[in-house]
């Protein structure tokens, strides 16, 4: 009876808790706050610049530099010592007027000849000593003159010898090719006959006349240059020369 009481206390004393619980009414929903917007401001639009204020200082003052030219220097030539002078620059000149400029200089000259058909007659193509060097005053510069002379065919046919002075030599530039054998014979009286290359080194001579011949092989295919004499003639027999009479004859032909 006692324990029966003690459950039915305890069950009465659970079921208003229950009771409570179930019969609590639902809460009512949150409701959302609402969003009131900030007060319109005056803001720059995309196409404005925010642009910091602008400062209205003083600007600063600018100074102007000065630049002073470095001082030049002027060499001083050293003096030639006595008895020596400069050679002056002759090359491209007529050989005349080289001549007289060096020899005003205090420089004699001797003068050798090249065949050349580009260069005008008489110029001068190189100078020893080179321009400007300084050599003794009297010393001998040397000079290389362009010259060209008549031309003649290699065939069996003469070459007509005329001379046109009392004395000298006669020349003639003759083509040959390398390697050939070469007959040159002539019967002009006087002197020899030499065959230069075009740079006038003695490559070949014989004693004239020289009617028989003498073999010449060229090492390469260039111009020759054949020099008769020296020569020396009568007023009277000059005169016959020019007036066309027959002089002698010069050969270069193949052998058969």
């Amino acid at each position: 009876m006692h324990a029966a009481r003690m459950r039915l206390v305890l069950t009465v004393l659970a079921l208003p808790a229950l009771t409570g619980c179930a019969l609590l009414p639902a809460a009512p929903p949150a409701e959302a706050p609402s969003y009131t917007p900030p007060p319109a401001t005056d803001r720059p639009s995309p196409t404005q610049s925010a642009l910091p204020p602008t400062c209205t200082s003083t600007p600063l003052p600018t100074s102007t530099v000065t630049l002073t030219p470095l001082p030049t220097h002027t060499p001083s030539l050293t003096p030639l010592p006595a008895g020596m002078g400069l050679v002056p620059d002759v090359v491209g000149q007529h050989y005349l007027d080289a001549r007289e400029v060096l020899f005003n200089a205090g420089f004699p000259v001797l003068i050798r000849d090249v065949f050349d058909l580009e260069a005008p007659f008489g110029m001068v193509l190189q100078q020893d000593p080179l321009p400007g060097a300084a050599a003794p005053l009297g010393e001998v510069v040397f000079l290389v003159r362009a010259f060209q002379t008549a031309g003649m065919p290699v065939s069996d046919a003469c070459q007509v010898l005329r001379p046109t002075q009392l004395e000298g030599y006669l020349m003639y530039a003759v083509y040959l090719d390398g390697g050939f054998d070469y007959e040159v014979a002539t019967d002009f009286s006087q002197g020899e006959t030499v065959i230069f290359d075009q740079n006038m080194t003695v490559l070949a001579w014989f004693d004239n006349p020289n009617t028989a011949g003498d073999t010449f092989v060229p090492e390469w295919s260039g111009y020759y240059v054949l020099r008769m004499g020296p020569y020396h003639i009568s007023r009277d027999r000059l005169a016959e020369y020019t007036a066309g009479t027959r002089s002698h004859c010069l050969y270069v032909r193949l052998p058969e």
